[in-house]
């Protein structure tokens, strides 16, 4: 007859246990590169919509407006009070084509208590890069995106007001880019302000696996990694709208 051996139980040595340890640490490191890498890639893909939609908009808007594209101010729009000013932004007028013809909240006290879910032009990658209505954090999120500035009709832009049909290179001027809260953009209208190719290639929010989304003419977006920025590349994609070539001409922009 055969008898059952008892056996006791093992228990595991401190340093079997160090080794468990290390060995889940570094599987860990492995991984949650990958697992961000993996979550910020699906923030680019939803960024991506959202330019999408921001460009149906634009279109939307131009049939509207006489073929003129949407453009924003540089006054301090939804801080100064000054409720024509904070009309003329290009936020206002893209958010009714947003959001299935809703107008914008009219002003700071009606709009303070919808939540920061409320605005349509918020790239999920940069949520500390938002720009709060009016600067204060207690009021609701507006964007973490920026405009072009030279879309705008100042006189000394040639041609004065843009019509989207007049553009020479809709493949390739930018209206619309996603930019940090620096100095240069650091004001309500969010808007996008460079002197020169260097300034505007310092405060683009390359968000996006060290790339930038970038709304075109056409309307089609454009992933752009954060490279050398020629001063032929500058020209074409961010001044083109107000470009003047020494002659009086714009030859990008009829």
């Amino acid at each position: 007859m055969f008898k059952c051996k008892s056996f006791a139980l093992r228990k595991f040595t401190l340093i079997e246990l160090l080794v468990v340890i290390a060995i889940i640490a570094i599987l860990a490191s492995i991984l949650l590169p990958a697992l961000n890498h993996a979550r910020e890639k699906g923030r680019a893909t939803s960024c991506v919509n959202l330019f999408k939609q921001v460009g149906l908009a634009v279109g939307f808007y131009v049939n509207d407006f006489d073929d003129f594209m949407p453009y924003g101010r540089d006054d301090p729009a939804a801080a100064n009070g000054d409720t024509a000013r904070y009309s003329d932004s290009w936020y206002v007028k893209l958010w009714p084509y947003m959001k299935g013809g809703s107008s914008m909240p009219g002003w700071v006290e009606e709009a303070k208590n919808q939540g920061n879910s409320v605005s349509p032009f918020i790239c999920p990658s940069s949520p500390e890069q938002i720009y709060p209505l009016a600067g204060n954090p207690d009021w609701w999120n507006l964007t973490n995106l920026g405009w072009n500035w030279g879309l705008a009709p100042y006189d000394t832009i040639i041609p004065v007001k843009k019509k989207m049909s007049r553009c020479r290179i809709p493949s390739e001027a930018a209206v619309m880019w996603e930019i940090l809260k620096g100095n240069l953009w650091d004001n309500r209208g969010r808007l996008s302000w460079d002197s020169n190719q260097n300034d505007l290639f310092d405060y683009v929010d390359w968000r996006h696996n060290s790339a930038a989304n970038h709304l075109m003419v056409d309307g089609h977006v454009e992933t752009i990694k954060g490279c050398g920025l020629s001063f032929e590349d500058y020209v074409r994609r961010y001044a083109a709208p107000r470009y003047n070539d020494g002659t009086g001409n714009n030859p990008y922009w009829k």
